[in-house]
């Protein structure tokens, strides 16, 4: 089964759009499991404990040039419900997923995942456009482990 998905590839100077056929049996890049809480990335003020965590997974698929991001399992947030295209900058440390926000209203995370697998964050834009700030998501463990 095939399904089309429509891209955007963002840089500092320029929006590239691009279509393609993605194969809906394709094979992760990447998968991590992820814990979610009802409101996962709907605000920056959670509770230290891990109460009303659900698991659920974090999946990377990488289509030519451009990535697909994904969460599944239950209860994940209209503003991630869906695959969405994403940003990626790996680097020896890390891999960064910035997924592209479906609508207008959902929040611009970025998630950060170490590559030796012990783990990882998430971190939300704050502030006004012209001088938004990445902020971490404090006391909150999102059990980014690979799969």
């Amino acid at each position: 089964m095939k399904r089309i998905i429509i891209k955007f590839f963002f840089s500092s100077f320029m929006l590239v759009g691009a279509v393609g056929l993605t194969d809906a049996s394709a094979a992760p890049v990447g998968e991590w499991n992820f814990k979610l809480t009802p409101n996962t990335f709907a605000t920056n003020r959670y509770s230290d404990t891990n109460a009303g965590y659900r698991a659920a997974k974090a999946q990377l698929f990488q289509e030519g040039s451009g990535y697909t991001f994904r969460l599944l399992g239950t209860g994940v947030d209209e503003c991630f419900e869906r695959e969405m295209p994403a940003q990626v900058e790996k680097t020896v440390a890390t891999t960064t997923i910035i997924p592209r926000p479906l609508m207008r209203a959902c929040p611009a995370v970025r998630i950060i995942i170490f590559n030796d697998g012990s783990g990882g964050y998430a971190e939300a834009k704050v502030g006004r456009k012209d001088n938004a700030a990445w902020a971490k998501f404090e006391d909150v463990d999102f059990g980014l482990t690979p799969r």
